[in-house]
């Protein structure tokens, strides 16, 4: 019997990609700190991503939904662990991406691609540590 293939924001996902799961609103993905070991790619729900400064504080970062990937700037920018915390918003479908699976893919990408995604992911962390400071500084949370 052949699988039908995992569609998320009218995309046809790798048919190598095949673990899904269902994931209730309010758990946790993965946190700020903890190991990184898979990127997730949100087939239905949303999910809230943001970081805690040191007091505690929640720095909204990005809302996450069909279609989107998290989780892929640890694996891309070879990070032991997360700089940000997923948490869902909603009832969610998520598929699983193994890192082994992402490595394997950056692999057999062209230098030049892979010089692009270094940039993207450098500037986005880059980025989120600027709305940190700002929200640090005018005492902006949620």
């Amino acid at each position: 019997m052949t699988k039908k293939p995992i569609v998320a924001g009218g995309y046809i996902v790798d048919k190598n990609v095949r673990d899904r799961r269902v994931f209730p609103a309010g758990q946790v993905l993965f946190r700020q700190g903890s190991p990184v070991t898979a990127a997730y790619l949100v087939q239905q729900g949303r999910v809230s991503i943001y970081q805690e400064d040191i007091s505690g504080h929640i720095i909204p970062l990005a809302e996450i939904g069909p279609g989107e990937v998290l989780g892929e700037m640890a694996l891309l920018s070879h990070k032991d662990t997360h700089s940000v915390t997923a948490k869902l918003i909603e009832d969610s479908i998520i598929v699983l991406i193994t890192k082994e699976y992402i490595d394997k893919c950056y692999q057999e990408a062209p230098p030049i691609l892979k010089n692009i995604i270094e940039s993207l992911v450098c500037r986005l962390y880059q980025s989120n540590d600027r709305v940190k400071a700002l929200c640090n500084d005018k005492n902006f949370y949620v």
